[in-house]
């Protein structure tokens, strides 16, 4: 009897309950329906809007890359690349408060997403405010150190409040990476031109 009475707890407290098992069955049939959805292409996948996001953006269709991204964002709003490429749209759509705002998403899911510090800084200073331009790209330095673009666009920032040669000094560092980077040679040029003109004057 001892043996009977051990096995049958055992199956007691490893036996799954009706309400269990249904709950159980439950969730097979929904993830097999999910699965047949997502073959027949009836389940949307936020990886596809985004993909058209990005080729929209790249084609310079921003306003339909903006709504790709939307849409991307409805079905994984945790994507920090989309949240970034969203506001880089809307920089060039030149709606400059909405661009800072998609990126500071971004950077709510990701605080050392470089691009994202890099594109809020440009939004920023395209709308004047250059100091918290700044800001946001030394942030994006801190992360990535050796961005050519960051370094050329923060020398930009600079020259914008007279801050010439800090602004020759952001441009050293971007051709100290990339010699060949003509925007920032073009840029240091402007900057020493300019600084020259004060020394005269």
């Amino acid at each position: 009897m001892s043996i009977s009475i051990g096995i049958t707890n055992y199956h007691q407290e490893n036996a799954m309950s009706l309400p269990d098992r249904l709950t159980l069955k439950k969730m097979i049939a929904v993830f097999l329906l999910f699965a047949v959805l997502l073959i027949a292409g009836c389940v949307e996948d936020p990886s596809d809007w985004k993909s058209r996001g990005d080729q929209l953006l790249s084609t310079d269709h921003y306003e339909e890359a903006v709504l790709a991204y939307d849409r991307a964002l409805d079905l994984d709003p945790a994507d920090p690349v989309v949240w970034n490429n969203r506001g880089y749209a809307l920089y060039q759509l030149n709606r400059y408060d909405e661009a800072v705002q998609s990126c500071d998403s971004a950077l709510l899911i990701d605080p050392v997403y470089a691009d994202a510090w890099n594109t809020r800084g440009g939004a920023l200073a395209a709308s004047g405010y250059f100091e918290e331009a700044i800001v946001s790209y030394d942030r994006a330095l801190e992360s990535d150190f050796e961005s050519v673009i960051v370094w050329n666009n923060r020398g930009v920032a600079l020259a914008r409040l007279g801050r010439y040669e800090e602004a020759v000094e952001s441009y050293d560092r971007a051709l100290a990476l990339d010699p060949e980077y003509d925007l920032a040679g073009l840029n240091r040029a402007k900057a020493i031109a300019r600084l020259s003109r004060m020394e005269t004057s």
